[in-house]
């Protein structure tokens, strides 16, 4: 655009043409309204002075068409002057003296025409008079509409912390009063861009909305340097200038269907600078600006100066303030679990959507690199991008940031960095089909050395990142470096804390015929120190099945070493009285004299498969849950003793009760039922209800697992929990014992073949041949069925033995997995004699796989 085609800073004299109001009724210029109005005032006084016809016959109807055209060409003010002047020249010629302005004389023609002349220098003075008149109520008129329009502006401006929102309203009340169109664009971290355009005509505005925002007519190209250092800019346009504007051919053709004239461009700016620009054009319907629209133009940029960095202020000051809430929100997350995927999941779930719409937790480990990835429920299966870990050796960022240990922001992924990051066809073709476009990656950085990092990335249809989200992201890096340390801290303390309480605990529950045993012991969630519960099951005098339960008080290696004593004890004293009463009480006397400000709450007894006999003595314990055979829980009727240690007179009971086939009866500590934020009784009612809508009741394992499930929703408790579930098996018609190939079994495995073979109808006598020579058959499995030794309980082999009632009669068979050898000793080898001796028959046949003894009873003689 040409010098002479903007014709920059030109001044043109006027008035504010585009707030001014119209003049008369047909548009005239006001200086013919004041010809009108001043001679035809005088030629009305003339005509009618003279006598001279149409004014001499027709005085008022001249008037009136004086009076009338000089309103409609001016207005009402010079309409309101004609009326006046002609008013007095009508009265100075018709009433008396009543001059005639006859001329007989000399000197009469001069007296004539100086009453004339005086008429019209008082006519003129008039007129000047009420043209000041005008003019001032004009500019009153104008500046009573420049502060209306500036205070609906300023009603605007702050109407709304929304700048984008904002600026379009303000464009829209400029075109109405000051512009036919204008923009205004903005400054920001972006750049430069268009925020708003508005036009008079809606139709019109959809063209004006397809020019390109660098090639709208309102800023053209060469004023951008002159605008940006804070001048206000005022010109014309031609055809130079809006090729200069247009960006192709199309873009051109449609400036000229805008037909622009003048244009003017009124910087915004700032303390910092320059952060915009209002632009307004006019077509050729329009005058061009003038001074007083600069003025208006400069006042209205000032005022929405102000505005935009107030709401950016607030926006600053808001989003710094939504920042701070989000790290601390990630900062309890952190805090809320020592465990680092549990921790990582919380945090992550605070940032999504607002800061990232996915994340990552790439850790360093011994056997590679672990991805913990949490994404925005809208985009899917994103978390299976943890297949994915980045190549530690690669050129990936993330590798990259992990091997330099410094930040990276890259705010707009290209194809070759994403070919970068891919691990294969299907991981490029995830992050494609996901969109993530922007990402920061900060390295975790713990004890001086870099163990992965955190990456934040956006995705779909989310904002980019920018330069200046990285502090906020190094904070939050930090912090998370923070947890994974003291996360890695507690994992190793807590293995160490967990196997030393496992190891006070009994490697291995007993096996006992007929009976079934399940446990399961969850360490507290957030506890460092071991605790204090402990469980123990084991079998004493002719296969009874001892069992306790307990909780010392406290945590830590003492509480340990406590629950240690009390259970070595415990079992000496059942082994030598298994008085459950009787135990406690010598428990209690032990306590108090080992740990004097120690205490312990514990259920022990005993369970005699054979009579179905439960024998239970409780030491302040909770009471036990009986869950029978049709699946009905209920908590057991036990008289609860004092807590031992407490140095109190005790006097415990025993409480017996009778077991049906099918009955389990639970052991459980207070982790599992107790709740601060619900009474205990609601806790040992809602266990109740837990028990008895399990599915799989015939299962102690099921059991337990349902309770721990129903009762702590699948998360370790704040407190330690032990749950010991003992089943009465039901025999049925057909017995299967899996016993394991230990002598001290053999008593507890007699007394369950006693019981079955009472509840298929097998008499006494017969119960006694069978019992001998099954006793036998056991004994050779025990000791022959293995072919070498075995180092621990858990390896131990087992033998089988299977008992059935047919048409024929009885038959038992005992199957192991060794081979007979032959007798040691002189007093050795009698057993099978003894098997012929008590049985109607004898089979043994022996393979590769084991041997398996039968025997047979004739049905006469065997069942009664």
């Amino acid at each position: 655009m040409t010098a002479s085609a903007l014709q920059c800073g030109r001044v043109v004299p006027g008035n504010w043409d585009s707030l001014r109001p119209e003049r008369g009724l047909v548009g005239a210029q006001p200086v013919w309204a004041w010809v009108l109005a001043v001679g035809g005032s005088a030629l009305v006084t003339f005509g009618v002075v003279a006598q001279i016809a149409p004014f001499r016959y027709l005085p008022s109807g001249v008037f009136l068409v004086v009076v009338i055209g000089a309103a409609a060409l001016g207005g009402l003010r010079p309409g309101l002057v004609a009326s006046v002047l002609s008013s007095l020249g009508i009265w100075y010629a018709v009433l008396p003296p009543k001059n005639s302005f006859g001329v007989q004389s000399l000197g009469e023609g001069f007296e004539e025409l100086a009453a004339l002349a005086f008429f019209l220098v008082t006519a003129l003075a008039a007129s000047a008079f009420v043209e000041r008149l005008e003019r001032a109520l004009d500019d009153a008129q104008e500046a009573r509409l420049r502060v209306d329009f500036l205070a609906r502006a300023s009603e605007v401006l702050g109407s709304s912390l929304d700048v984008d929102a904002t600026l379009r309203r303000l464009a829209r009340l400029s075109v109405d009063v000051l512009a036919e169109w204008g923009t205004v664009a903005l400054v920001d971290e972006e750049g430069v861009r268009r925020v708003a355009v508005a036009h008079r005509h809606p139709s019109r505005q959809h063209e004006l909305e397809a020019v390109p925002a660098d090639a709208a007519p309102m800023f053209p190209p060469e004023l951008v340097e002159r605008v940006a250092h804070g001048e206000t800019v005022v010109g014309e346009f031609d055809d130079d200038s809006l090729r200069a504007s247009a960006s192709d051919g199309r873009t051109l053709q449609l400036l000229r269907s805008l037909a622009p004239r003048s244009f003017l461009v009124a910087p915004l700016r700032s303390g910092t600078g320059v952060i915009g620009a209002l632009s307004f054009a006019r077509g050729r319907d329009l005058p061009p600006f003038v001074a007083a629209d600069t003025e208006l133009a400069d006042e209205l940029a000032r005022r929405a100066s102000v505005a935009i960095e107030n709401a950016r202020l607030y926006q600053s000051r808001d989003r710094a303030t939504e920042r701070l809430a989000l790290l601390n929100e990630a900062s309890r997350a952190l805090a809320s679990t020592l465990d680092i995927a549990t921790a990582f999941r919380r945090m992550g779930e605070a940032l999504v959507p607002d800061l990232a719409d996915l994340c990552y937790l790439d850790l360093v480990e011994e056997e590679g690199t672990r991805r913990l990835v949490v994404a925005n429920p809208a985009l899917g299966d994103a978390t299976s991008l943890e297949r994915w870990p980045p190549d530690p050796r690669g050129r990936n960022p993330i590798a990259e940031v992990i091997a330099r240990g410094e930040p990276t922001v890259l705010v707009e992924l290209t194809e070759e960095v994403l070919a970068r990051v891919a691990r294969d066809d299907d991981h490029l073709e995830m992050i494609r089909r996901l969109g993530i476009h922007s990402v920061i990656i900060v390295p975790l950085v713990t004890q001086g050395h870099v163990v992965g990092a955190l990456s934040l990335l956006r995705a779909a249809e989310g904002a980019r990142y920018a330069p200046a989200d990285l502090s906020v992201v190094e904070v939050l890096g930090r912090r998370v470096s923070m947890a994974v340390e003291n996360g890695r801290l507690f994992a190793g303390q807590r293995e160490l804390a967990e196997t030393l309480q496992r190891s006070l605990l009994p490697p291995v529950l007993p096996s006992v015929p007929g009976v079934a045993v399940a446990v399961r012991y969850l360490p507290a969630g957030a506890a460092m120190d071991v605790g204090g519960d402990w469980y123990d099951a084991f079998t004493v005098r002719a296969g009874l099945l001892a069992f306790a339960l307990g909780d010392v008080a406290g945590h830590g290696a003492h509480s340990a070493s406590v629950m240690g004593q009390l259970r070595n004890a415990l079992r000496a004293y059942m082994i030598e009285d298994p008085d459950p009463a009787r135990v406690l009480a010598r428990l209690d006397a032990l306590l108090a004299a080992l740990e004097p400000d120690e205490m312990a709450t514990l259920t022990c007894g005993t369970l005699d498969p054979e009579r179905g006999e439960l024998r239970l003595s409780s030491a302040g314990h909770l009471q036990p849950l009986l869950v029978d055979r049709d699946g009905r829980g209920s908590r057991l009727d036990q008289e609860r003793g004092v807590p031992l240690g407490t140095g109190a007179p005790v006097h415990y009971r025993t409480t017996t009760i009778r077991l049906r086939p099918g009955d389990t009866f639970v052991l459980f500590t207070d982790g599992l039922v107790e709740d601060r934020r619900r009474p205990l009784d609601v806790g040992l009612e809602r266990l109740v209800d837990v028990a008895s809508t399990r599915e799989h009741p015939g299962d102690p394992a099921a059991l337990c697992d349902a309770l721990v499930d129903g009762m702590l929703g699948g998360t370790n408790g704040e407190d330690d929990v032990a749950v010991l579930a003992v089943r009465l098996e039901e025999l049925g018609a057909h017995l299967y014992l899996d016993v394991p190939a230990d002598p001290s079994v053999l008593a507890s495995t007699r007394r369950t073949l006693r019981r079955w073979l009472h509840g298929v109808g097998v008499g006494e006598v017969e119960t006694t041949k069978v019992l001998a020579a099954v006793g036998e058959a056991c004994a050779n499995a025990i000791e022959h069925g293995s072919n070498g030794a075995y180092p621990t309980r858990a390896s131990m082999p087992s033998f089988v033995l299977e008992g059935m009632v047919d048409d024929d009669g009885l038959c038992v068979h005992v199957r192991d997995r060794g081979r007979w050898r032959a007798p040691r000793g002189g007093n050795r080898g009698r057993g099978l004699l003894l098997m012929h001796a008590l049985s109607d028959d004898v089979v043994v046949d022996t393979d590769e796989v084991g041997t398996d003894v039968t025997l047979r009873w004739r049905h006469q003689a065997a069942v009664t």
